[in-house]
């Protein structure tokens, strides 16, 4: 079910987005539309960056402003989380 919402949310905006583990007392994961790594190749114009924004605030009733997040990455070894 939640997947399909990112699909759709995906249509909606014409943009690419993904649900990501974070590290955050409050939630568990948030909806991403690109990590650090991502930035260059998958960010828009800041007037469709704004559009994507509103878009999914109208869709999902949120009222926040984006915010960054720590995202959880395996260690190299295979052991945890960092």
């Amino acid at each position: 079910m939640v997947d399909a919402a990112v699909k759709e949310l995906d249509r909606l905006c014409g943009a690419q987005l993904e649900l990501c583990n974070i590290i955050n007392v409050e939630h568990d994961y948030v909806l991403s539309r690109f990590s650090n790594y991502t930035w260059f190749s998958k960010k828009l114009s800041d007037r469709d960056e704004q559009e994507v924004v509103d878009i999914v605030h109208k869709e999902l009733g949120i009222c926040d402003r984006p915010r960054w997040y720590h995202k959880l990455v395996r260690c190299p070894s295979g052991r945890g989380f960092f």
